[in-house]
């Protein structure tokens, strides 16, 4: 699937409030994973609409899903896009036994609550496009918390209800955070957003989220895998 844009009317995309430029919110994958359905309408002339509710006949032709950029310009971008059994020939298995946690935070499968787990912040101070200071300190909700490896949702400027995700915490007065990626927009001082903690997927970090018993419960891995160089003989 081919797109053309002229980079001179913005688009809104679902949970911004803030218009970016087509071509821009592919290159910040804004349209990962989107879902993808190809309709035709069928007119008995050019604009006049039929059909048996007052409106144009419609009939799905193409349900699927975007699964990779194959071509990115300043005014055109090529989309590879492919139905829904594509799933089918991953050669992987759904669950592997791996010692780190399967699931993806605050998923139905970690069963956290991401409210639980938040915080709010303002922008002090800007080092680069993708790094900034706070304007205070933010303490993690739990004793051994970290908001490395987890993201936030800006709430006021250009970016609002865009989320990043965060590369990179470092605790101090103020904080120091590195997104992975440089939002849409210019970050400014001012700026506020809710930050949530992140979690490296090890067993220890569960029991700091959830507690013994939970942790016990609802982790996503097998702590005591062996590692692959480890054999019995």
């Amino acid at each position: 699937m081919q797109v053309f844009a002229d980079n001179e009317i913005p688009v809104y995309f679902p949970g911004t409030s803030n218009g970016a430029f087509l071509i821009d919110g592919i290159k910040y994958g804004l349209l990962g994973n989107a879902p993808v359905t190809i309709y035709c309408a069928y007119m008995s002339a050019y604009g006049q609409l039929t059909g048996p509710t007052g409106g144009s006949l419609v009939e799905t032709k193409f349900v699927g899903m975007v699964t990779s950029i194959e071509q990115l310009g300043i005014t055109k971008a090529s989309i590879n896009v492919q139905d829904m059994m594509y799933l089918l020939n991953i050669q992987i298995p759904s669950r592997v036994f791996q010692a780190s946690c399967s699931h993806t935070l605050y998923d139905t499968g970690c069963t956290l609550n991401k409210t639980s787990f938040s915080r709010t912040g303002t922008v002090g101070s800007v080092t680069y496009l993708y790094q900034f200071q706070t304007s205070a300190h933010i303490t993690p909700v739990t004793a051994a918390g970290t908001f490395t490896l987890g993201y936030l949702v800006w709430t006021s400027g250009k970016n609002s209800g865009i989320a990043s995700f965060i590369r990179l915490w470092t605790s101090g007065s103020p904080d120091t955070i590195q997104l992975d990626i440089a939002p849409i927009f210019p970050i400014a001082p001012g700026d506020t957003f809710t930050i949530y903690q992140g979690c490296d997927k090890q067993f220890t970090t569960c029991l700091d989220f959830q507690g013994n018993t939970n942790a016990y419960i609802n982790y996503g891995g097998q702590p005591f895998t062996p590692v692959p160089e480890t054999a019995i003989t």
